[in-house]
Parts: C-alpha cells; sequence; structure tokens
C-alpha cells in the first residue's frame, strides 16, 4: 500500500487511467506507482519506461499492473 507523509501532497482524480489493467511488459502510459492485482506489490516507474515482464524473480503470480500513484511532472 502507498504512505504518504503529507496529504496535502495528493490530489483526488476521477481519471480513468486509474480503473484499466496493464500486462507485463507493456510501456507504463504515465510516471508513478503500479501494483500487482495479484500479489499487491507496488513499483515505481519513471516517465517513458515499460513495466516488469513477467519472468521477473519477485513475482511467483500472473501480474497485471493498476497505477495507483500518477505523478504531475
Amino acid at each position: 500500500m502507498a504512505i504518504y507523509g503529507n496529504f496535502e501532497d495528493l490530489v483526488n482524480s476521477n481519471d480513468t487511467i486509474f480503473n484499466k489493467v496493464f500486462k507485463p511488459g507493456e510501456p507504463a502510459p504515465c510516471p508513478g506507482i503500479y501494483k500487482c492485482l495479484s500479489c499487491k506489490k507496488e513499483i515505481a516507474i519513471a516517465g517513458d519506461h515499460t513495466l516488469p515482464p513477467q519472468n521477473i524473480v519477485e513475482h511467483d503470480c500472473d501480474i497485471e499492473w493498476m497505477l495507483i500513484v500518477k505523478t504531475s511532472s
């Protein structure tokens, strides 16, 4: 679960990007924190990067990524 220090640093959003599921190895649509829907592990992705592939050691599940925190810059 993502943790924050100051609520003032966060903005609530109804952007539909938070409802989409992304497959391993596909380009991340935006920088931010993504959560695996199966094992709940989280990763941070920088702009113009790819979501981790299925064959990474840390995951022993079927990976599906969901954006949980999007950066604004």
